[in-house]
């Protein structure tokens, strides 16, 4: 519990607040926040920012609400409501702002902060925001707290030690079922994996030739490539790859391979177009997921380990050798069975 006065709000000295004055710095505050970070998609604003407190600093804060007003002053609000920032260091804070499929003008946008605290003063920082949807601080400005205000806080104080509480209690329970599940077997099998994994980390894996790269994508540090192949290639979606060109080398995935063509992601731009490029495809990195998600089984899982246990006696009472196999064959029996 926090440490409070009897109306739950610790009083500032009134001749310590300048209350309504737009500053530009956190000097006469005791924290500061990061410029916040914005990631946009097409219903809402992603808003992650972080609070330092400063030594001896003794009050409280939470997130009122935030809000987007753009170019044209249409206003995007939300107001958390467990949303508290302790005096432990640095406090990371992300919540969302809807804007229902609304486009925002964001040249010349403000994105405003408002934070309540345990002293009776509540602070509204402001932003600005250049085409790039990129913020710069524009001020903080110190406001004394209605009896709304002190409501507002108590509730979310309120909110947060009982969302902790029923988070507490989950663990609780989740620890107590989640003791690991694992056979003999079972630890062949990751053994027998891993050492595929290793030989293959160690030996590298097959390059490929590709050529004519034409660039038909690139955003957020991703770029995407759409290369002819030599010979024909059927790569796994996603599969991991390492990629060489004049020179330079990157890290990406395949985002299609069928036939004589590929597309791919990588992390580095090569440019519009790429003449020659090397590919290698490293299927360790598949191995190593399978093994991470075996050593993850717990009692919990309940149908993977009837899996494991009962196998192909859930399908048939034959030996396994038994068991038709191939492509073809479950396609047939899945139409059969539709």
């Amino acid at each position: 519990m926090l440490k409070q006065n009897q109306d739950n709000i610790s009083i500032r000295k009134e001749d310590e607040i300048c209350y309504g004055q737009k500053i530009r710095s956190y000097g006469n505050c005791s924290f500061s926040v990061v410029i916040p970070t914005l990631l946009i998609t097409e219903q809402v604003v992603l808003v992650k920012f972080s609070v330092r407190y400063k030594p001896g600093a003794s009050c409280n804060l939470v997130l009122d609400f935030g809000k987007i007003v753009d170019q044209t002053k249409r206003e995007y609000s939300e107001y958390p409501s467990d949303i508290v920032l302790r005096q432990k260091g640095i406090s990371t804070v992300e919540f969302e702002i809807a804007t229902l499929n609304k486009k925002i003008i964001w040249k010349n946008a403000k994105v405003l902060l408002m934070l309540l605290s345990s002293s009776g003063v509540k602070y509204e920082i402001s932003y600005l925001c250049d085409t790039a949807s990129k913020l710069q601080f524009e001020y903080v400005m110190e406001l004394k707290m209605s009896a709304e205000d002190k409501a507002r806080y108590r509730k979310i104080i309120e909110n947060k030690e009982k969302k902790q509480s029923k988070s507490d209690e989950v663990i609780g329970q989740a620890a107590n079922e989640k003791s690991m599940y694992t056979t003999p077997t079972l630890e062949e099998y990751k053994k027998a994996l891993l050492q595929e994994m290793y030989f293959l980390k160690n030996n590298g894996g097959r390059k490929y030739k590709i050529t004519n790269g034409t660039r038909i994508d690139n955003s957020k540090n991703t770029y995407v490539y759409r290369f002819e192949l030599e010979t024909e290639l059927n790569l796994a979606d996603d599969a991991p790859i390492t990629f060489v060109a004049n020179g330079r080398d990157a890290v990406g995935s395949v985002l299609t391979c069928e036939g004589f063509e590929i597309i791919v992601t990588i992390d580095k731009d090569f440019g519009n177009k790429i003449g020659v490029a090397y590919i290698s495809v490293e299927p360790w990195k598949l191995l190593e997921a399978q093994v991470n998600k075996i050593g993850s089984i717990s009692r919990s899982d309940y149908i993977a380990i009837k899996l494991l246990e009962d196998g192909p006696k859930l399908a048939t009472m034959e030996p396994y050798t038994m068991i038709s196999k191939g492509q073809e064959i479950a396609k047939r029996k899945a139409v059969q069975q539709d």
